[in-house]
């Protein structure tokens, strides 16, 4: 069922054309009827929209988080987003650098650094195969020695025969199945299309 919150958010991501129709081919080859760009949430209002459908997830699924980890380069704004719009003063942020600096505070990873005891969920834009993730999550506790307690998505749009289990909790604002639901009532002959792709027609 779709709720008045995942409606509110799918209409953010139109209007702010984060969310679009046509045929795209991704990168792994399969031709898409959609395709989701996050780095076009860049508006305040679409930002506190971001960050607050995130915190609801977060809070409702991985309590006593005290560390959000944003993996470049979309990643990171969504974790700011996220520790401003959240009513715990204490939740802070760190994200890492594709390339390590050779100068200053060098080092890969900047922000609030966790340690042994910090629960850190990762948050980012899309679900799809989720090999950045697993390497992100391994150069985590291959510098801190601490596991990510978990990963929030803002979309999760793999289809039925790509849902295998993940290795850690993973949970999304969005699924691709609300969005075909959303179509229902605006596009009917769109979700049709969205549906054969879901189910791997």
């Amino acid at each position: 069922m779709l709720t008045a919150h995942k409606n509110g958010f799918i209409e953010c991501l139109l209007r702010e054309g984060v969310l679009k129709f046509g045929s795209f081919t991704l990168k792994s080859g399969i031709v898409s009827p959609f395709f989701l760009n996050l780095g076009n949430v860049a508006s305040s209002d679409a930002l506190r929209i971001m960050g607050s459908a995130f915190i609801d997830v977060i809070s409702t699924y991985f309590e006593g988080t005290t560390h959000i980890y944003g993996p470049p380069y979309k990643g990171i704004s969504i974790a700011t987003a996220v520790v401003m719009s959240g009513e715990n003063s204490t939740l802070k942020m760190f994200y890492n650098r594709k390339e390590q600096k050779g100068h200053g505070e060098k080092g890969i990873f900047v922000g609030h650094l966790p340690d042994e005891n910090s629960r850190i969920v990762m948050v980012d834009d899309v679900m799809t195969t989720g090999g950045t993730k697993r390497e992100a999550m391994d150069l985590i506790y291959e510098v801190f020695h601490v596991n990510v307690t978990g990963v929030a998505v803002a979309v999760d749009r793999r289809r039925k025969s790509e849902l295998e289990a993940f290795p850690i909790p993973l949970k999304s604002v969005i699924n691709l199945q609300d969005i075909i639901d959303y179509m229902v009532e605006h596009d009917r002959d769109l979700s049709r299309i969205l549906l054969d792709f879901y189910n791997g027609a």
